[in-house]
């Protein structure tokens, strides 16, 4: 399948939580438009697809291709939720929920901060409250005072709300982002790396706020890489470990 450059990230996959079933979804410049992405489904004997995701219908829409493609399975007992988090070549950002058969709630999550314009358009992250089942997605955004921002879905169900700045980074714009939700609890963590410096933020989701306290002070590191911050839970909860 064609992809145009290297440097960006077209595809991933990612597996249903019950069900077991493979999820994998990619950009193909050589098949498909402008607006569209194509996924197949894999339920451990057959290989369903391609099928097409049309996104070109969606409000704020301008004709570009993704360049970063990511999914997120719902660790929630019970769910075969995935989110799917992408960014094009225009710095606008989009999500979706798949919910075990298809991609539901689709929006353009960028409509009132823009994403962050520095390479290599990896400042686009999601994550699941353990507890509630939420959906939150995080980006870098570029605004005057740049920062990052989020959305959130009820469940995975109700629809995205309008983007809003989280936190500022006060090393200008995102250069990486990721975050990674606690399996026991509604919180989750975010950590960015900045463009600027480079130097690292970070902050914790709890559910319905951000946290004003840094759970890893700024501070400048030595060079800058693509993916040189990141942050993940213990996997019976209760404990994040962000590294850079």
């Amino acid at each position: 399948t064609a992809t145009a450059q290297a440097s960006y990230r077209y595809f991933d996959i990612a597996y249903e939580q019950t069900s077991g079933d493979a999820l994998i979804v990619y950009e193909d410049l050589g098949a498909t438009a402008n607006g569209t992405l194509m996924y197949y489904t894999w339920n451990g004997a057959t290989l369903t697809g391609p099928t097409t995701l049309t996104y070109s219908g969606l409000t704020g829409y301008a004709a570009s291709n993704a360049r970063f493609v990511k999914l997120i399975s719902n660790p929630k007992t019970g769910s075969d939720q995935i989110l799917l988090v992408f960014s094009d070549a225009l710095g606008e950002a989009y999500a979706y929920v798949w919910n075990g058969s298809a991609f539901t709630i689709g929006k353009q999550i960028t409509t009132t901060n823009n994403l962050s314009t520095t390479a290599p358009v990896n400042v686009i992250a999601g994550a699941w409250e353990g507890t509630s089942g939420d959906a939150i997605v995080v980006f870098g955004d570029a605004n005057a005072t740049p920062g990052i921002s989020y959305s959130t879905s009820a469940t995975g169900t109700g629809a995205f709300t309008a983007d809003a700045q989280a936190f500022t980074t006060g090393f200008g714009q995102a250069y990486y982002v990721s975050a990674a939700g606690d399996p026991a609890s509604d919180y989750a963590g975010v950590i960015a790396l900045t463009a600027t410096g480079p130097n690292r933020i970070a902050r914790v989701w709890t559910g319905s706020a951000w946290e004003a306290a840094s759970p890893a002070p700024p501070a400048a590191l030595v060079a800058r890489a693509s993916s040189q911050v990141d942050v993940a839970w213990q996997r019976n909860g209760g404990k994040a470990v962000f590294a850079w």
